[in-house]
């Protein structure tokens, strides 16, 4: 089986890390501090303290400024990208459209925007930024639901294994009905809001952004030529499954270093890829593990649920796919628990951090949440197996959580109907016509029939082939063939592809040996990287 993960290439890695350093100094210096304080009191008109202390997270910067009010206490916060990150000037108005919408549209605590500014307008020389309210708060989820040991070493935070269930029921009721709300919000293309003008409204104008995008970018050097155009929305689920496969395929291509470890590993690399991709375009992907899926070997070989699940968790009857076009929801790629802020109750105060979200295939929120235990399956330090373990009893919670909540947002509704004089009839609220099935119906049945590991490999390049391999390949296309190496599984699905793909896989795995050997970095044009992908990429 293919490595878990594989490593961004260290030789770009290295270079972001030295330019990450050199910026957090350039953000700390007084001078520069002082520019950031001046760039809020000029926008907002309004005078305040600027504390000194640079914050922060991976992708962006951010000062707090306590405002000069009489009255209350108000702070603000800057938020700019770090130097490095990729689409900066496209992800600032995304996150402020973003903040907007979900503001006007939903009861989820997200910042105040005060500001959205361009390149342009920030004098500091820093790129575009954000104003936005500060929220009080005593500490992030995450923090509340660790372990000491995490806290004490200030490494990465996973679930305490020793969590009470009240207080772990507690936070996972607030964020299943946030995600039951965003679940109803429909928008009819895949992409990324954005302003419309002066006014106040958004708009599904601009591609999606996502954080897989960034790193392909910023950690592994892959031509930004070869990406969808900034002016790309698309249509179908299948037309954003096929974006996303032909990123696995230019992660595989161009990134030099540290993607294979063998001749074999490349081809076990390429021939997932060409195969998920193939699937993707056929228009197989979008209803993988639905009552609609008529292709899987899992769908035909048997109606029974193929599954490491409990008992518990069993499926009820098969549901069937989302609509292909015009019904399409919001996806946070960064979403999760560090990014909620609670008090000291656990009440949520909170919830930041919007900057890659986009209106997605509905396949996505109705997977649950990988971030229930807080660890991405790849990184837990004892492997997928006991990621999976530690995760189902957290599962189990989270959908009896979610069912609650589902059946309380059912009754307030009916309360508000009953009140105004509607006639009120299951499946409707409102003027909205609801899902026939449960938000955690669809969810089990996406642990249960693989689906959530379809999205998760679709989302993550550097894990796809492992989970390709380890959940999907035999679910689509039947038992492997005999084979006495699980390193060279390629062999078991090398008769699906063209001789031209056959060809091409060999031309591949000959460039990316010749790249192993010289360790270095290449830097491509435009149409000489799409020239190239084209041998490659049918």
């Amino acid at each position: 089986m293919p490595r878990v993960a594989h490593s961004f290439d260290d030789l770009i890695w290295e270079k972001s890390e030295d330019d990450w350093d050199k910026a957090r100094l350039e953000f700390r210096r007084g001078k520069n501090v002082d520019g950031f304080a001046t760039l809020i009191r000029t926008i907002l008109q309004r005078n305040g303290k600027m504390h000194r202390t640079c914050g922060g997270g991976s992708f962006n910067a951010t000062y707090r400024m306590l405002l000069d009010n009489e009255e209350r206490r108000e702070e603000v916060i800057l938020r700019i990208p770090w130097p490095g990150i990729e689409f900066p000037s496209e992800k600032v108005p995304i996150e402020a459209a973003t903040l907007c919408f979900i503001s006007q549209n939903t009861s989820i605590p997200v910042p105040q925007l005060y500001y959205c500014g361009a390149a342009n307008e920030n004098p500091t020389g820093f790129g575009p930024f954000l104003i936005e309210s500060y929220i009080k708060h005593d500490l992030s989820l995450s923090r509340a639901l660790t372990t000491a040991e995490c806290l004490e070493k200030d490494t990465m935070y996973i679930l305490d294994p020793d969590v009470l269930t009240e207080d772990l029921i507690r936070a996972y009721k607030q964020l299943a009905s946030y995600l039951l709300q965003l679940s109803k919000l429909e928008f009819p293309r895949i992409g990324s809001l954005m302003p419309i003008g002066d006014s106040q409204n958004q708009s599904i104008i601009h591609r999606p952004i996502s954080t897989n995008m960034n790193n392909l970018v910023q950690l592994s050097n892959i031509p930004i030529a070869l990406l969808p155009p900034e002016d790309t929305t698309y249509e179908t689920s299948d037309e954003w499954y096929t974006a996303l496969a032909d990123m696995h395929m230019l992660q595989l291509v161009f990134q030099r270093n540290d993607i294979i470890d063998s001749p074999d590993d490349c081809r076990n690399k390429y021939v997932a890829r060409v195969l998920f991709r193939r699937l993707a375009k056929q228009k197989k992907l979008s209803t993988f593990g639905f009552a609609d899926d008529t292709w899987s070997s899992q769908a035909l070989s048997s109606p029974a649920v193929l599954s490491t699940t409990k008992e518990s968790l069993k499926s009820e009857e098969i549901l069937q796919a989302p609509k292909r076009n015009g019904s399409f929801r919001l996806w946070c790629d960064d979403l999760r628990f560090g990014n909620v802020l609670v008090d000291k109750a656990l009440r949520v105060k909170g919830v930041i951090d919007w900057e890659y979200t986009y209106a997605a295939p509905a396949q996505f929120v109705l997977d649950p949440p990988w971030w229930l235990i807080m660890q991405q399956p790849e990184r837990h330090e004892k492997g997928i197996d006991e990621w999976i373990r530690e995760y189902e009893p957290r599962l189990h919670t989270w959908l009896q959580c979610m069912e609650e909540v589902e059946v309380e947002e059912k009754e307030i509704s009916r309360t508000f109907q009953q009140l105004e004089g509607i006639t009120f009839k299951d499946g409707d609220i409102g003027s909205k016509k609801l899902e026939t099935a449960n938000l955690s119906s669809y969810m089990r049945q996406s642990w249960n029939k693989g689906r959530f590991w379809l999205n998760y490999a679709a989302r993550n390049s550097w894990v796809f082939d492992y989970i390709y391999w380890r959940f999907l390949d035999e679910r689509f296309f039947g038992d492997y063939k005999t084979n006495d190496d699980i390193n060279n599984l390629w062999e078991t699905r090398v008769d699906l592809l063209t001789h031209k793909e056959r060809l091409a896989m060999e031309l591949l795995v000959e460039r990316k040996m010749e790249e192993k050997r010289l360790k270095n970095i290449l830097d491509w044009a435009p149409e000489e990287a799409k020239q190239y992908l084209a041998q490659f990429l049918f």
